[in-house]
């Protein structure tokens, strides 16, 4: 080392200096370079050093001489990486500027070319348009002159179709509208029925005398006369006939409906047989309960009397417990000075004898004491549960004394409404008028409805018959003919808006470059973060 000079020392560690700096500096150049991205405009960083041989010249060793000297700084520092990580940013939001304004271009010229398809469809659908009446009106000049007159008449006589066919359906829609809200009054109000009922027979007569009138005026030769008659006979005989099958139909049913009645009578004689029966069961009953509850003062006394008396005769047996108790007392004490005599007893035979007599009796009188205690607490126990079961009895007599009350109450609501209802029944003549005039009325409204019914079936006939004459000169028109082939191709464009603009959403989400973006940023954000920690992990030199 001491035989190289100061100067070459210097640039040779200046040189490994700046291949080390080159070899970290191939870090920034990671992303793509400004040709082939396309959109950054600035050139890579170019920080390789190639430390070569230092040649031989005339005046001896020397090293690279370089005639001009570059702009590259001789120091990479932190300032110069921050700027150069700013330049980077620069051309990243620069790009990300470009791809944005991209994006909207794009998507103005998407909501361009969807006005552009519905201004194409509208001018196809006028052009097709135009192409149908230039087709009639070519069809019209080929004709001859009757044609083109027989055309135009045609045509006029269409358009006043069309309009008589729109006033007919605003005139069917009043007037169902009308049927309805007249049907709704005739259901609430049975007095518009009647009249509605009425009417009917008054048109009815009405046409009959019309249909008379109409006869006289003319009046045929006596042949055709005799055989008018003979018909109108054989349909006045069909007419009879059928009112006859009428008249022993409803005869049936009248029989039917006495046989119901007589069945119905039988039935009420039962029940009425039943509810006897039953009203003298409630009666007999009635009257038990009635002497029960005479008899119940004087048992509910004798009961408490007889409770009183076992209170009492307790109390006596408590006292005499409680004697015999003091007296078991007495004794205990009695034997304890038997004991202190048998200790004197060793002293003195002759008083010996004596106190063993003593105590013998002493102790048969204690075994009876017990006795008679024991006997005592059994009965005291036995009386307590006699008491016991005294009291549930009258708690339970007492229930029964309620409970026989409201039931005493209920039979005599029962008993009250079971013979109203026997005076009811008892007038068998009213209810069998109240039946006949029931079914009477059950009757008069099944007549009255089944007018009603045949007046509206009638009218609904008549409206159908409309409705079919006009649904037949409508279909047979030119006009509705041309309305259902225009209906039709209104679906089929339907149908093919429906596919456009499924084709449109589906350009929309290829050409949709909010994910392509948010990669970027993240590459770029990928990016700053290995740059950060590649920096931190450099040496800084000084």
């Amino acid at each position: 080392m001491s035989a190289i000079r100061p100067g070459t020392a210097s640039r040779l560690k200046t040189a490994q200096t700046q291949g080390q700096l080159g070899a970290s500096s191939r870090l920034t150049t990671g992303l793509r370079s400004g040709t082939q991205s396309g959109g950054f405009g600035a050139a890579s960083l170019n920080t390789m050093v190639c430390v070569e041989e230092r040649p031989i010249t005339q005046q001896g060793l020397g090293g690279l001489k370089n005639a001009i000297r570059g702009p590259k700084r001789q120091i990479e520092d932190k300032s110069y990486f921050l700027g150069l990580l700013r330049g980077k940013i620069n051309e990243v939001n620069t790009e990300i500027g470009t791809i944005t304004r991209q994006l909207m271009e794009t998507e103005q010229e998407n909501a361009s070319f969807v006005q552009y398809e519905q201004m194409a469809e509208k001018l196809a659908y006028e052009i097709k348009e135009l192409q149908e009446q230039q087709m009639s009106e070519a069809v019209i000049q080929e004709m001859d002159d009757n044609e083109r007159e027989r055309y135009l008449k045609l045509k006029d006589l269409n358009a006043h179709l069309l309009n008589q066919l729109s006033e007919g359906q605003i005139e069917l829609e009043r007037l169902n509208t009308r049927k309805t809200e007249l049907e709704e009054e005739l259901v609430t109000s049975p007095i518009k029925q009647e009249a509605m009922h009425l009417f009917t027979q008054l048109r009815e007569v009405e046409s009959r005398r019309d249909q008379l009138l109409a006869e006289e005026v003319s009046k045929e030769d006596p042949q055709k006369e005799r055989q008018r008659l003979l018909q109108q006979v054989r349909s006045d005989n069909q007419e009879i006939a059928a009112i006859d099958k009428q008249i022993h139909e409803i005869q049936e049913k009248m029989t039917n409906k006495e046989e119901e009645l007589r069945l119905l009578e039988q039935e009420l004689d039962e029940s009425r047989n039943e509810r006897s029966q039953k009203y003298r069961e409630l009666r007999k009953r009635e009257h038990q309960i009635d002497e029960f509850l005479k008899t119940f003062d004087s048992v509910k006394s004798l009961e408490i009397s007889g409770i009183s008396e076992l209170e009492s005769t307790i109390v006596e047996i408590l006292e005499t417990t409680s004697r015999y108790i003091t007296n078991l007392n007495q004794m205990t004490s009695n034997l304890n000075m038997t004991g202190n005599l048998d200790l004197l007893s060793s002293s003195s035979a002759t008083a010996a004898g004596t106190v063993s007599t003593t105590v013998n009796l002493l102790r048969e009188q204690l075994d009876f004491k017990t006795n008679e205690i024991v006997k005592s607490e059994e009965t005291v126990n036995s009386l307590a549960k006699e008491r016991l079961r005294l009291n549930q009895d009258l708690l339970k007599v007492d229930h029964l004394e309620g409970k026989i009350t409201q039931e005493t109450e209920t039979l005599r609501k029962r008993i009250a409404k079971m013979e109203e209802e026997v005076i009811i029944f008892s007038d068998l003549d009213k209810v069998r008028e109240e039946a006949n005039f029931k079914r009477q009325t059950l009757n008069a409204e099944k007549s009255r409805l089944n007018v009603y019914r045949d007046n509206l079936n009638k009218l609904n006939q008549q409206l159908a018959t409309e409705y079919s004459n006009l649904q037949t000169n409508l279909t047979g028109q030119d006009t509705h003919m041309h309305l259902t082939n225009l209906e039709r191709r209104w679906a089929q464009n339907e149908q093919i808006n429906y596919s456009l603009r499924e084709f449109i959403a589906n350009k929309r989400l290829e050409t949709d470059h909010t994910q392509l973006a948010r990669r970027a940023m993240q590459l770029v954000k990928d990016y700053n973060e290995n740059l950060k920690t590649s920096l931190e992990s450099k040496p800084v030199i000084t």
